[in-house]
């Protein structure tokens, strides 16, 4: 199976890494779509369930298959991701 092999997965693996680059841009953390979230927290992600990430939130990969989908707009800095297909850990700015 090849990573970026057709263009829906390019703008996937795009709007990752961007999410990624503007998650750094300063801020706080906050809470999750899943209640009351303490910084540095570590969250399972489920499958099919949209978080709110906020800058300097990050999500690890626990699994070589885990696609996460994003969605950002650009005058606002909260996301919303996704779990596709995999397994992944959000984990809460710890500032």
């Amino acid at each position: 199976m090849r990573v970026f092999g057709s263009k829906y997965m390019r703008t996937v693996w795009m709007v990752l890494g961007l999410a990624f680059v503007f998650s750094g841009c300063g801020g706080g953390g906050g809470s999750s779509d899943t209640g009351s979230s303490t910084p540095g927290e570590t969250i399972e992600m489920v499958t099919d369930r949209v978080y709110t990430v906020y800058p300097g939130d990050r999500i690890e990969k626990t699994t070589d298959d885990a696609q996460v989908w994003i969605s950002h707009q650009q005058d606002h800095a909260e996301s919303e991701v996704k779990l596709l297909v995999g397994g992944a850990n959000l984990i809460r700015n710890g500032g």
